[in-house]
């Protein structure tokens, strides 16, 4: 792998990746540094599913903590984010178990 030999890195990052625990940043790398020689498709393949993955966990994280802001406005009064908050719970972008019922209930509460 450190030679260059794109299925080397490959097979490199995929232990990485399925190490207990995973190391999922030197997996990445070692994908990275395969899939730049142009000579290995799985690992751009794995590259890209991994960013994938990280990029929506980041975006889930992100849209959790604008949910909490928006739910403790509008359990403040705040309309605007009752309404912004149920919407979240509507389209399923941070939905309790009794999801659509919530977003009711916040609103006839504190409307």
């Amino acid at each position: 792998a450190h030679a260059g030999e794109p299925n080397a890195m490959t097979e490199l990052a995929d232990r990485f990746e399925h190490a207990e625990p995973p190391q999922a940043e030197q997996a990445l790398e070692w994908y990275r540094k395969a899939a730049e020689t142009g000579l290995a498709p799985r690992a751009a393949l794995t590259l890209a599913e991994m960013r994938d993955a990280k990029d929506r966990a980041s975006l889930i994280a992100l849209y959790q903590r604008a949910a909490d802001q928006y739910k403790a406005a509008a359990e403040s009064g705040e309309v605007a984010a009752m309404i912004k908050y149920g919407c979240m719970l509507r389209d399923g972008l941070e939905v309790p178990a009794d999801g659509e019922h919530k977003a009711v209930r916040v609103v006839k509460i504190d409307a």
